[in-house]
């Protein structure tokens, strides 16, 4: 399972610290082959450990034309991680008999 974070430049990041060099660029060519993106590796050094990540990155226009697929296996409060606006859906069933009664006897 790899992680993932947002950039402020509209890109995302793939956090794939726990992953050897080899085991990021097969991931990378896995990536290319499935959905066409070009990836490019950006290294992070660790703050605990004297170590470098390696984490693949994508960039907006990558990130733009894969989107669609995307969103279709991704959990609505994880669409944040790909720059998407959130549509929160409020259940109002709970409050409806609550509006049915100031209707009906004004505010309490």
């Amino acid at each position: 399972m790899v992680d993932g974070q947002q950039v402020k430049k509209g890109g995302v990041t793939l956090c794939t610290d726990s992953y050897n060099s080899e085991e990021v660029n097969i991931l990378r060519e896995a990536i290319k082959a499935n959905f066409n993106v070009e990836t490019t590796i950006h290294k992070k050094k660790s703050r605990i450990i004297d170590t470098v990540y390696e984490r693949i990155y994508i960039n907006k226009n990558s990130l733009e034309d894969i989107k669609p697929s995307l969103m279709e296996h991704l959990h609505s409060s994880m669409l944040y991680k790909i720059n998407e606006e959130v549509q929160i859906k409020q259940d109002y069933s709970e409050i409806e008999s609550d509006i049915e009664l100031i209707d009906i006897f004004g505010e309490f």
